[in-house]
């Protein structure tokens, strides 16, 4: 469509550039025609101009009226040729040549009529003399002299060539001898001397036909407009065939504009199906939706031209679900073969196959019409970012050609996607409901979990009071009394209900409190020997530590703890007999943070594949005697870490878990040296807390209620602190706290910690306060600001106390 467009936009352009180009070669050819006027004109001028010099000559004229207003004629023309000649050099050049001939002329014109002026003269004095003279003479032979003077005068005016000019000489002479026509004969030699004179100026009058600059500019404008006469002929065909040309892509464009108006007429009924069938998707019952599934593929089928259609989902289960109105037996293996087929790790996206008579598949790529027409099926497959697979085939129109064909077929993309969206949108909300299950138990267990670890300790007490009173009891009985296996069983039961309370307080306890940097390499050294003398000599354990230190920040009895607890369950998996792995790597990720990972590893009898995503559940055992709290615990401490454990698992081969906790590195050595900060904060459980957390990172805190008595502090030791953390409810006030401490200690941090950062104390404090905290400060945030506070105010941390 953008080409015949295109196509129309250019010849249209073309179109108008040719009728420019023909109306400026009618332009021209006027020009031609105008210039050939004005030379006709000037020609006609100049044959007047001729005509009345003749008549001049022989007297027919009287003045020179004609002659004038013949040169006006004539100089008009050429001032109409200099005009039209303006946009052409070479004809201007020629016209040039025409109008200095011209001038020539004029002068020879000029020149005709002083002689013609002065012979007109001496004639009439000559006939005047010769009247006077015929007049008075009595002489006969007098009167013949004269009257043969006067006819030779007379011929000479008719014929003044040289024999007659020299007859007429001859005869002068011979009459001025005998002495006869005295003023007469004067006025016949000037006469005779005039006349050739004024016929040699009128031959040299050329009419200007005659002349070569006349022939040049009349040949040149010929010339010049048959040539532009033949352009335009061609430009005129030209014209023509282009104007065919653009009627018929025209009618081809009305006809493409005809096909897409239907296409779109098309595409909005197949959207307002799609609204129909969304609808119903929409609003349908979970056990409905195969029923809606179906009867929306009919629908659809329908519309498309009562084609078979087929729609296969896969969302990872080991058996697709399908909806098919399709009667071929092929379309089961080829739907099966193109579901398994979809590359995984791809991506969301879209692919189109077509599959012909014998079931074989051919993927359609953009613009590669020729697989429709050997096609019996056409397939569209979508990918979603979930890893869901689905396929919507259907049969092509036999009596439709390709390009109507794949037209409908593009429209069916939008079709997988309402369906698939709407099956995706059923299988999200039944695994939503199963989440909300399990959430429901985890909060009943965390429930049940936070009771018990309330309880435990008053039970613990109990446990206590029983074991001294059967130890008292044993010692009061016989050893061989019948009360002494007894009481040996209660104290078995003793020891079982100790571990399991102390397995409850450990899974209460796993908070994020006194963080510090821990080096992973050591931790793991550490909990290898414990787990070496807590268990017997055949559990073999193999420590292959990472090659350089990895630190994390954590709390180093919780994640000692995650070690012996996988170590304890490894060995517990292979009764207490063979060898146990424990790896410490480092883990690089170009998108993923880095990462520490420490796996635990062993050849036990596995776990199950329908036990594997129960066992972190709290209290869930398959071990006689266990309390089912130690991978629940595990994860508890991984998770308030900001990290992931994965379990891997064959059954009979052995099972490998693995933790990924992220890693420490530049900020983790910030708070290495030891510094002494004040701590000014009124609430006395969250100033311990602070306390705690400076003391976990390696420095020593000094806490006051009151800035009253941290001042009394500093004026006492006014180099004993390094810096100021100060934690306060009310803004102003601590405004007035922070400008107390920075005019008491110069040129030290202090840091703010507030439960709304977004709210500064005032905006003059801004030098004061080194980085502000949000309030309750966690011990990887205070840690960096320690770090950045200690560089930016240039002093070397506990340089104070050399």
């Amino acid at each position: 469509m953008k080409t015949i467009v295109f196509i129309s936009a250019t010849m249209l352009a073309a179109l108008l550039s040719l009728a420019l180009y023909i109306y400026s070669l009618d332009g021209a050819i006027q020009r031609c025609d105008r210039s050939l006027s004005a030379l006709a004109a000037l020609k006609m001028a100049d044959t007047d101009i001729e005509s009345d010099v003749l008549k001049t000559r022989i007297g027919a004229l009287r003045d020179y009226r004609g002659l004038f207003a013949g040169d006006r004629r004539a100089r008009d023309a050429l001032e109409r040729l200099r005009r039209l000649a303006r946009a052409d050099a070479e004809l201007g050049a020629r016209i040039v040549r025409l109008a200095g001939d011209y001038e020539a002329k004029q002068i020879q014109l000029a020149r005709f009529r002083v002689q013609n002026a002065l012979l007109s003269d001496a004639m009439r004095t000559f006939s005047a003399e010769s009247g006077r003279q015929l007049a008075a003479e009595r002489d006969v032979r007098a009167v013949r002299a004269i009257g043969a003077l006067t006819g030779s005068v007379h011929r000479l005016c008719q014929d003044d060539s040289a024999d007659a000019l020299r007859e007429v000489h001859q005869r002068f002479d011979a009459m001025a001898q005998a002495g006869g026509a005295g003023p007469l004969l004067v006025h016949a030699r000037e006469l005779a001397q005039l006349l050739p004179q004024t016929h040699a100026t009128i031959l040299k009058l050329q009419p200007l036909p005659h002349l070569p600059s006349y022939a040049a500019v009349q040949t040149y404008l010929a010339q010049h407009r048959e040539s532009l006469a033949e352009r335009s002929l061609q430009a005129r065909s030209g014209l023509i065939l282009l104007a065919i040309a653009m009627l018929a892509t025209l009618v081809y464009l009305a006809k493409m504009l005809h096909e897409r108006a239907r296409a779109l007429r098309r595409r909005s009924e197949f959207d307002r199906l799609m609204m129909a069938i969304s609808r119903d998707l929409l609003g349908c019952e979970r056990a409905r939706t195969d029923a809606v599934v179906a009867a929306s593929l009919a629908r659809l089928s329908q519309s498309l031209g009562n084609v078979e259609t087929g729609l296969v989902l896969s969302c990872g289960q080991a058996r697709p679900r399908s909806w098919s109105g399709a009667e071929d037996p092929a379309f089961a293996a080829f739907a099966q073969a193109l579901i398994a087929g979809a590359p995984p790790g791809a991506g969301p996206g879209h692919d189109a196959f077509v599959v012909d008579e014998r079931g074989r598949s051919v993927e359609l790529r953009a613009g590669d019409r020729a697989p429709l027409r050997r096609a019996r099926w056409l397939c569209l497959r979508r990918r979603s970012e979930s890893g869901a697979t689905a396929l919507l085939c259907c049969t092509r129109p036999r009596q439709r050609a390709s390009a109507a064909a794949y037209s409908e077929f593009v429209l069916l993309r939008s079709a997988l996607d309402t369906l698939a969206d709407a099956l995706e949108r059923q299988r999200l909300e039944d695994e939503a409901r199963v989440l909300e299950h399990r959430l429901g138990r985890a909060r009943d267990m965390e429930t049940i979990g936070t009771m018990a670890s309330g309880i435990s300790h008053n039970f613990n007490n109990i446990i206590g009071a029983i074991r001294g009173n059967v130890e008292t009891a044993q010692l009061r009985l016989a050893p061989h009394a019948h009360a002494q296996a007894n009481l040996a069983e209660i104290g078995r039961a003793l020891e079982h209900a100790a571990e399991l309370v102390e397995a409850i307080l450990s899974f209460g306890r796993t908070q994020n409190h006194h963080v510090r940097p821990v080096e992973i390499n050591e931790l793991a050294k550490r909990s290898r020997s414990l787990l070496v003398a807590a268990l017997p000599a055949s559990v073999e354990f193999e420590l292959r530590p990472a090659p350089s230190a990895l630190q994390v920040w954590g709390n180093p009895s919780q994640l000692q703890q995650v070690i012996l607890n996988l170590g304890t369950n490894a060995a517990q998996a292979m009764s207490m007999r063979g060898p146990i792995l424990i790896q410490v790597t480092r883990i690089d990720g170009d998108s993923a943070p880095e990462r520490v990972r420490i796996e635990v590893i062993d050849r036990g009898v596995g776990i199950p594949a329908p036990q594997l995503d129960r066992i972190f559940d709290p209290f869930f055992t398959t071990r006689k005697g266990g309390t089912g709290l130690g991978l629940a615990t595990v994860k508890q401490i991984v998770g308030n870490h900001n990290g992931r454990i994965q379990v891997d698992s064959r059954p009979g081969l052995g099972t490998r878990f693995v933790v990924d906790l992220p890693l420490c590195e530049g900020d983790c050595a910030a708070g290495d040296g030891h510094e002494t900060w004040l701590v000014l904060c009124a609430d006395p459980a969250a100033r311990e807390r602070l306390e705690d957390l400076l003391a976990a990172l390696g420095h020593e805190p000094i806490g006051y209620a009151d800035a009253d008595h941290a001042a009394h502090a500093i004026a006492e030791r006014t180099d004993h602190f390094d810096g100021a953390l100060v934690q306060s409810e009310d803004a102003r006030c601590a405004a007035g706290e922070v400008a107390t401490l920075h005019a008491l200690l110069p040129g030290r941090p202090i840091l703010l910690a507030l439960h709304n950062p977004g709210l500064t104390p005032a905006p003059d404090l801004g030098y004061a306060v080194a980085e502000t905290l949000r309030a309750p400060v966690r011990a990887e945030s205070l840690a960096r600001a320690l770090a950045r506070s200690s560089q930016d105010y240039g002093y070397r941390p506990g340089a104070l106390h050399m």
